[in-house]
Formats: structure tokens, C-alpha cells, sequence
């Protein structure tokens, strides 16, 4: 739990979020967030891999010479950790491309290797050797569809559009987004926080383009949450976030309804995730905000 403060602390110090703000989204998150719930409920690693996101946020506002190789070392810690992130290096990656950032690039592919191989080693001394990756590897692959199937609480809407389309969506979704981002970042001029909406982008992303995605991956929206509540958002974006954060909070629903409906959970953490994605996406490659004040910047006003 301490992680996950830490890491929306960060999250929201990078994104410029007055103090009235950080105190009401740690207040969401910590009472009516059922992801954040579920998450503690099943002893899962969500709320850890918020706080490493935090790390990161906070080494892309570290100018420092070393900040690309840390910053690499970090995600390749949070991919190896658990590879639902994958997205957030690998757009990290395309923003610098596009930008020609090549020496960023390079530290922070060399520190990426550098980290990945350590923790290769230490898990094969600790009893986690090569051959051990192959044979995880090859079980993941060969996971059986029943055994993450909706029923038993597998809310990925690319497996949903999948299983209507009848063919397997994850990794067309995931090169689609993809391709869009890189749309996005060209049409695009440099910007201010490109780097951290990317960060952000990048994680609400993974819960779209996963074959499997628990309640509890949910938790990984609120980068883009906070990213939608920074003062340069438009309005739009401010409310999107806004409805985001009272799609997550489903329990008072269910506790009215006297029961958890799962496929009514599915659509709204769904559109919660699609019209945040979309949100953070038109802070990327939309037009400029106009001088007209957010809601966020009148709350820290009145605050």
C-alpha cells in the first residue's frame, strides 16, 4: 500500500497536481477505488507496479545525464516483474524515435540491458534458472482458454471483441494502438509532458490490448486519471477523468443493486479505460488547449 501512494504521489507530482488535488485522488483511490480493493483483496502486485510507474515518472523530470539509463533500468525491472507493461518501454521508445532522442535512447536501452541481465542472474542463483524462464514461457503460451475465460472474471475487451470476431484481437489491438501513437506523436509537435502522457498512455493501453485483464489491473488507469486532471488537459479530458474515477468506484452500485453484476463491471471499467485512453491520446496529438481554465485549475483556485 505504501507503494501505491508513493507511486500516485510521484505520478501527480510529474503532472504538476496542486496539493488539494493529490489529497482528494489518494482519497478516491484509498476508499472507493474496487480495483485498488480487489487488488488488496487477492494480494496481487498492482498497487506495487503503480509505485514503480511512479519511479518513473519522477527519473523522466530527472535531467541528469544518467536519468535515461536509470530510467531504463527501471522498466526493465517493471517488465520483468510482470509483462502486462510492456507497452510503456516500447512507447517510450517510439516517442524518442520520433523525436531523433537517439542518445536517450541509447542509455536507456544499455541500462535496460544492464538491469535485465542482473536480475537474470540473481533469479538463477536464488533457484530461477534459464531453462525455468523457457518452461514459464511455454506455460503462459499454453494457458487453455477456459481457465481465463469472462465467467471467471477475465474483463479483457480484446478478448470480448476476439470472441465475437473469432479470431485471437491482443496482438492486432496492441500494433493498432501502436501505430496510432506514432500518428500522434508525428502530426504533433514536441510537447511539455509528452513523455509522462506517454507513460501514462502507455499503461491504461495494456488493460485494452491484454488477453487477460482482472479488476484488479484497473489500477494501472489511474496514471492517465491524473494525467487528464493536469492544468494544460482541456475540460474534456477533466471530465473524462472525472467519470472515470466514479465508474470505478462500483461497489456503492452493486451494494444497491444487492449483488455484483460482472458483465455490467466489464462495461463500465471498459469504458472507463477506452474513454481515458482516448483522452490522454488527445493530450498527445490534439490541438493546444485554449486559455479557458480547467476544472482542476479552478478547484486548486477555490481550494
Amino acid at each position: 500500500m505504501a507503494a501505491f501512494v508513493a507511486g500516485l504521489l510521484l505520478v501527480a507530482r510529474a503532472f504538476g497536481l496542486g496539493p488539494l488535488l493529490r489529497l482528494l485522488v489518494l482519497l478516491f483511490a484509498l476508499e472507493w477505488n474496487e480495483p485498488a480493493f480487489a487488488d488488496a483483496g487477492v494480494g496481487n502486485v498492482g498497487r506495487l507496479q503503480v509505485g514503480l510507474l511512479g519511479v518513473c515518472f519522477a527519473l523522466l523530470g530527472w535531467r541528469a545525464r544518467a536519468g535515461p539509463a536509470l530510467l531504463g533500468a527501471v522498466l526493465a525491472a517493471v517488465v520483468l516483474f510482470k509483462p502486462t507493461l510492456a507497452l510503456v518501454p516500447l512507447w517510450l521508445v517510439l516517442l524518442w524515435l520520433v523525436r531523433g532522442r537517439f542518445r536517450d535512447l541509447a542509455l536507456a536501452v544499455a541500462g535496460g540491458a544492464v538491469a535485465a541481465a542482473l536480475a537474470i542472474a540473481f533469479a538463477a542463483r536464488v533457484g530461477f534458472p534459464w531453462g525455468m524462464w523457457e518452461r514459464w514461457l511455454a506455460a503462459a503460451a499454453a494457458m487453455p482458454e477456459a481457465a481465463i475465460s469472462f465467467e471467471l472474471g477475465n474483463l479483457s475487451l480484446a478478448r470480448a471483441v476476439g470472441a465475437a470476431l473469432g479470431m485471437d484481437m491482443a496482438l492486432p489491438v496492441g500494433v493498432a494502438l501502436s501505430a496510432l501513437v506514432v500518428i500522434l506523436l508525428v502530426r504533433s509537435g514536441p510537447g511539455p509532458d509528452e513523455e509522462h502522457l506517454v507513460l501514462a498512455l502507455g499503461a491504461v493501453a495494456s488493460l485494452l490490448a491484454a488477453r487477460l485483464v482482472w479488476i484488479h489491473y484497473y489500477v494501472l488507469a489511474l496514471p492517465a486519471v491524473l494525467a487528464c486532471l493536469r492544468a494544460a488537459a482541456r475540460p474534456a479530458a477533466s471530465w473524462v477523468s472525472l467519470a472515470a474515477l466514479a465508474l470505478f468506484a462500483v461497489r456503492p452500485l452493486f451494494t444497491v443493486m444487492g449483488r455484483v453484476d460482472l458483465t455490467l463491471e466489464a462495461v463500465l471499467l471498459g469504458a472507463a479505460a477506452v474513454a481515458l485512453f482516448a483522452a490522454t491520446s488527445w493530450g498527445i496529438g490534439g490541438p493546444r488547449p485554449s486559455s479557458r481554465a480547467s476544472i482542476p485549475s479552478k478547484l486548486e483556485a477555490t481550494g
